[in-house]
């Protein structure tokens, strides 16, 4: 009687133990699966970083080209106005 008890006993344990293996098997298949999600949304949001890190360059790179412009013409304005000032004084 107490072999045939034992055999349950240790048949309801290996169940058990089974039992709890496939349900820590499941919860890793969930958090794997959740983590890919994470990966796929982070680097989504790594794409759309860079793309806005190119628009400001582009941008910046705009916005000081039109700055050395500006800063070109002023110089070139002033030379002018001396150079005039020049010619009428002289003359």
């Amino acid at each position: 009687m107490r072999s045939l008890r034992g055999k349950f006993d240790s048949k309801a344990k290996q169940d058990n133990l089974r039992n709890m293996l496939d349900s820590s098997d499941r919860k890793c298949v969930e958090a794997e699966a959740a983590m890919k999600q994470k990966e796929e949304e982070l680097n989504a949001t790594i794409c759309k970083l860079e793309a806005n890190i190119s628009s400001l360059k582009a941008s910046l790179a705009d916005e000081e080209s039109q700055k050395l412009v500006r800063v070109l013409f002023k110089r070139w304005c002033v030379g002018v106005i001396s150079c005039c000032h020049c010619f009428f004084h002289n003359n």
